[in-house]
């Protein structure tokens, strides 16, 4: 019977996936307060150009906020953990 070595993932890794954890995270709590949230300010006589300058502004960051986590969750697929990697680390052990 062959036994499953279970290949960890490197500090650089772990890092870098719970960064990306944390990432998505703020950025659901950034997306409810500011844009979903946002709406409820038409209500309150806010007017209608004040409100699409702050629309404009939170779909700019969330543009800006997405390409961030996406470039974190790359880093974070980049250092996975691979079976090259493992062969590797028992070579050397």
């Amino acid at each position: 019977m062959s036994e499953e070595v279970k290949i960890k993932r490197t500090l650089l890794g772990k890092i870098f996936l719970w960064l990306f954890i944390a990432f998505c995270i703020w950025f659901i709590y950034f997306t409810l307060d500011e844009g979903v949230f946002l709406f409820s300010e038409m209500n309150n006589g806010v007017s209608i150009e004040m409100f699409s300058t702050e629309l404009s502004i939170v779909l700019v960051i969330t543009v800006v906020l997405f390409i961030l986590g996406a470039a974190i969750g790359f880093l974070a697929w980049l250092t996975r953990p691979t079976a090259d990697q493992e062969s590797r680390d028992h070579f050397w052990s």
